[in-house]
């Protein structure tokens, strides 16, 4: 058995064995089938009295699915199978120091195209290579000269798939979409077969600055959110993965995403390029405005163990330089606008793990994103971190993803106005407790009430400081422990 991505079976194979006598097989190619889910040979053969080529299907267990003859109107010698279905013969005459070259294409059922295109008939010495690409175009290179070269490529034909996969029938969203709305969690594709889930990946980039950038990988052994309903799969996408208005995307399936349910064979995927997208341009105005009555966020970033050994061993200006790709590299991922992540470059040990404040400053009217978006945006590429690009930089790696991004409370804001409401009953109470007991003893009781009103709120502010920020400042943390 030829398993998937083996190069070497543990032993050969008889496919098939001929009985014409006199039999010589003049060339051998073999392929992935383009248009089944199987494996193509095809042999070149000449007999005393003919010519003609042996297509053989096969799975990869070597079980045979097809064998069929076809006669050659020429004597070609030289076959390649199309990407989007057919073959292409070419026939190669000597004729002195060079050779011509006349390219024929067929079918799937052996009926000769009426293809017609430039390089249908070309001339080139015996250094001319050729090649066709899996776009379904030809590649043709000449040696004209010693020193010069000539490439020359055409189509073959105009695919009949939209994705360069003929098995794929249709997927949402679809190719060259440019509506896609924002956040959209879902992508279905439909096969032409019965499909399962194998085990590759579905990958989604975003070109951004002409680079691309990954927003999620789907991996489909281990998708537990993926549903297969006969010939159609649908997968779970993150909000954070079409998030950027006007964005432009790219959807690439590898070969063994997914297999025929029937034959238990790989069924190839979709090339990068071939399946692209771009989300609306929504501007801000047309969001929900209460997303603005936030304004600036603060919040915490955990690293995880790993990172905060790795971040307190570098010196002060390792430090800063760590702040600073570590904005660069978010800003970039989330993906906004510079400007709209800040740290203040101070960090706090908490047990084994370094947390770490970052700001979001609230949208203008120029920007895309509000900070309640990159908030939530950002918290969900860190808690999925294996599956979004936060995995690969070099410090957002760092990040934890048992963590994610917490929103700061205002600190100690509920018992601060306690602490206010407890000062101001105490000063008022001396002065009721006159009107009303008319005390020869007022003084000492004022004296007294004034003196517990600056204490207990001065004494409950020392202890929250020492017991919460004792570990930005070393010589405090073992003093917390007295309190």
């Amino acid at each position: 058995m030829l398993g998937y991505n083996q190069l070497k079976t543990p032993q050969s194979l008889i496919l098939y064995q001929m009985t014409i006598p006199n039999i010589t097989f003049t060339s051998l190619s073999c392929f992935v089938d383009f248009v089944e889910i199987d494996y193509s040979c095809i042999v070149f053969t000449t007999t005393n009295s003919s010519t003609f080529y042996v297509r053989i299907r096969f799975l990869s267990s070597g079980t045979l699915r097809s064998l069929d003859q076809k006669f050659s109107p020429n004597n070609g010698s030289l076959v390649r199978i199309l990407p989007f279905g057919g073959y292409a013969v070419i026939t190669r005459v000597n004729n002195g120091q060079n050779y011509n070259f006349t390219i024929d294409l067929y079918y799937e059922d052996d009926k000769l195209s009426e293809y017609d295109s430039p390089l249908k008939q070309i001339t080139a010495n015996f250094n001319g290579a050729f090649d066709v690409l899996q776009n379904n175009s030809i590649l043709v290179a000449l040696n004209e000269t010693t020193t010069s070269w000539q490439i020359l490529l055409a189509d073959l034909s105009q695919p009949e798939s939209d994705y360069g996969n003929m098995l794929v029938r249709e997927a949402y969203p679809p190719t060259n979409f440019k509506y896609l709305p924002l956040n959209t969690n879902m992508i279905k594709i439909a096969f032409r077969v019965l499909v399962s889930l194998s085990d590759a990946n579905l990958i989604i980039y975003q070109k951004i600055n002409n680079k691309l950038t990954l927003r999620q990988i789907i991996n489909s052994r281990n998708c537990n959110n993926c549903i297969t309903s006969g010939e159609v799969i649908i997968l779970n996408v993150f909000s954070c993965t079409f998030n950027d208005p006007g964005g432009h995307y790219f959807i690439q399936m590898d070969n063994n995403f997914v297999k025929s349910i029937k034959y238990n064979e790989s069924i190839l995927g979709i090339d990068p390029n071939m399946w692209s997208v771009q989300t609306n341009n929504i501007t801000l105005s047309e969001k929900d405005t209460d997303d603005f009555k936030l304004g600036d966020i603060r919040g915490i970033l955990r690293l995880t163990i790993s990172g905060s050994r790795y971040f307190q061993e570098l010196n002060d200006s390792g430090k800063h330089d760590f702040f600073v790709k570590l904005t660069d590299q978010l800003i970039l991922m989330i993906p906004t606008e510079k400007g709209r992540l800040e740290s203040d470059k101070y960090y706090q040990l908490n047990t084994s793990n370094i947390l770490i404040s970052l700001f979001i400053h609230e949208a203008k009217d120029n920007e895309k994103l509000t900070a309640a978006n990159i908030k939530d945006y950002l918290h969900q590429l860190i808690i999925n971190k294996a599956f979004t690009v936060i995995s690969t930089g070099n410090v957002t790696n760092f990040l934890d993803e048992t963590y994610g991004f917490q929103q700061s409370r205002k600190k100690y804001s509920t018992l601060i106005i306690i602490v206010i409401m407890t000062f101001i009953i105490l000063l008022l109470l001396p002065f009721i407790l006159n009107f009303k007991l008319k005390s020869k003893n007022v003084e000492t009781i004022i004296y007294a009430a004034l003196k517990i009103g600056l204490i207990i709120p001065n004494f409950v502010l020392l202890i929250l400081f020492v017991t919460h920020n004792s570990n930005d400042i070393p010589w405090l943390h073992l003093p917390r422990y007295f309190y």
